[in-house]
């Protein structure tokens, strides 16, 4: 992994050469530049003082080139609209939309810089902590040590991060996914790197910062998560519209849905819940959910749909792989017989969510939160799109109740109901 980014970027169309100390001027304010944060392939990220204010920010600084600044332009309009109320507001009554209105990264400034390598969007955010992902890197270290000195205490409490804390992330993963969907933005790009942490307090000291790799700032990296911990969305480089999808071309890997890797006759706002499917995983076992690779007879897409069928027990329906584009690419299908296999991969090893969760990770088979959150990831990895539960379904859901318990007709029987979410399994047409 590369620790700067290339020199050679440094060219019309890349990067834009920053300096410490650059005062760069909005038409709210004056930006000091005091030291790097961070970079990614498409731009740079300082650390900044507000002169006006003499708070801390983080000014992202994009390339030049025309379909970067677009790109830019785009996240500038959707991060308005979320951080906006909207006058036609008709969710402004609703508690849970309410609820989830703060848990996107706020916008608080942008503007243009000209420089010898053209004209590069400046987009200024609060600042943030950490990532979810280096939490889990630093639950993993914890784990390990304690591995080291007695196996017991890693089988008593088999889970990476303590799952109350697990509940009250996924409940603001939700609530905020919620209040996205229903402003008819899909993230598209779900994962613990792009959920940060909040920082508690005024920020005002420069050596509190961290410099990383990351595309987004890490703030002081020796606190522990606890209840009150406080989480944002963040990069929203890729996000969409509900009405108008950029591309086609989709998610991180790992949290890919198969509507994408099938290529699907639709796909909305449901993609995201497949990837809090797969976050929640990671967050309770430190592991990626499904990480498909190639092998010699198949491409990882094969293996990727391999990994999802072994886990889901089940094969997508025909009827379902009628309507994707790859579907004779991957698949056998024998309608008469109503047979289905895979192509390549011949032989499949089911092992359900829950086994899993008991037979890999230790869980007690006993426990009504594993119990409960396996109910609730596979709700979030439906093949059939109107089947997929959406956020604020999931917030209904018994194991976010103080004292939650195992009722399996309660949980057959948990309302799914997404009529009102915009281009929840397809574009949505805005005269519709």
């Amino acid at each position: 992994m590369n620790l700067e980014e290339s020199i050679s970027e440094y060219q019309p169309g890349g990067y834009h050469p920053v300096h410490l100390n650059d005062i760069y001027t909005s038409n709210l304010t004056a930006y000091k530049i005091i030291q790097k944060l961070g970079w990614g392939h498409f731009a740079t990220v300082w650390l900044a003082k507000n002169l006006k204010t003499n708070q801390f920010v983080a000014i992202k600084i994009v390339k030049s080139s025309h379909n970067y600044f677009e790109a830019a332009e785009d996240e500038i309009k959707i991060l308005s609209i979320l951080n906006h109320d909207s006058n036609d507001d008709h969710h402004i009554n609703d508690s849970i939309y309410n609820l989830g209105k703060n848990g996107v990264m706020k916008l608080l400034d942008h503007f243009i810089i000209s420089g010898s390598n053209g004209n590069h969007i400046a987009i200024v955010f609060e600042i943030l902590g950490e990532n979810i992902l280096s939490v889990i890197y630093k639950y993993k270290k914890e784990k390990l040590n304690q591995l080291s000195f007695s196996t017991n205490s890693i089988i008593s409490n088999p889970s990476l991060i303590p799952i109350n804390i697990i509940k009250d992330i996924t409940k603001q993963i939700l609530l905020s996914i919620n209040y996205m969907h229903h402003r008819g933005i899909i993230h598209t790009d779900l994962k613990p790197e792009n959920i940060l942490i909040q920082y508690k307090g005024l920020i005002n000291n420069k050596s509190s910062f961290k410099s990383t790799n990351f595309l987004l700032p890490l703030i002081p990296l020796n606190s522990k998560l606890d209840d009150s911990t406080t989480i944002k969305i963040a990069d929203l480089g890729n996000a969409t519209y509900s009405n108008l999808h950029f591309t086609n071309q989709i998610q991180t890997r790992q949290y890919r849905s198969p509507e994408i890797l099938l290529k699907y006759k639709s796909w909305g706002a449901s993609t995201d819940l497949w990837s809090i499917g797969c976050l929640l995983f990671e967050l309770i076992t430190g592991d990626y959910l499904f990480d498909p690779h190639d092998g010699i007879n198949f491409d990882k897409d094969e293996d990727h749909l391999a990994q999802i069928i072994e886990l889901l027990g089940e094969f997508p329906s025909i009827n379902y792989l009628k309507d994707c584009k790859l579907s004779s690419k991957y698949f056998n299908i024998n309608s008469k017989k109503n047979e289905i296999s895979l192509k390549n991969i011949k032989t499949l090893k089911f092992w359900k969510l829950y086994d899993v969760f008991i037979d890999k990770y230790k869980f007690d088979p006993n426990d009504i939160n594993i119990k409960l959150i396996t109910d609730l990831i596979l709700k979030c990895l439906r093949f059939n799109l109107d089947e997929r539960y959406d956020c604020k379904s999931l917030l209904a859901h018994p194991w976010f109740d103080t004292n939650p318990t195992y009722n399996e007709d309660i949980l057959k029987h948990l309302p799914n109901i997404h009529d009102d979410i915009p281009g929840y399994t397809s574009t949505w047409d805005m005269d519709d």
